[in-house]
């Protein structure tokens, strides 16, 4: 052999041949994906619903009370969340002073005209409306 020369061995000897993997799934490999994500969606669906069966039993238990906040809740939500959202407040804590002030949207005070749903005490535009509460006996 000569100087600086080197031997050169043939790179198909030394190449690797990748052997295809066998399908588990008698689909081509891009339908193996998708009907796993399927397969784990219809699980994720299935659990969902066993979660769920608890609220439908509660439900059958509510009293007419429950209800009734169940609906105040619903009718003033969306809002009390859009005004949390707005001025940096929690909705949840507005929606629950609301219930216990107006008893559920049920006091005579959170009613038309008023929609008064927190017990605040004042005057607008020279109107304002007198009615009994717990805080004030009438004696000062």
């Amino acid at each position: 052999m000569a100087k600086g020369k080197k031997k050169s061995r043939s790179k198909s000897k030394f190449k690797k041949t990748k052997k295809k993997k066998k399908s588990f799934l008698l689909f081509p490999r891009v339908l193996q994906k998708w009907s796993l994500i399927i397969i784990g969606l219809l699980a994720l669906l299935g659990l969902l619903a066993s979660l769920n069966f608890p609220k439908l039993t509660m439900e059958k238990n509510m009293t007419s009370t429950d209800e009734t906040t169940v609906a105040f809740i619903a009718e003033i939500g969306e809002t009390s969340r859009y005004l949390a959202a707005k001025n940096d407040l929690y909705a949840s804590v507005m929606i629950a002073q609301a219930i216990l002030e107006s008893d559920s949207g049920q006091s005579q005070l959170s009613q038309k005209p008023s929609y008064n749903f927190f017990g605040i005490k004042g005057e607008y535009n020279g109107q304002s409306v007198t009615l009994p509460t717990w805080e004030d006996d009438g004696k000062g």
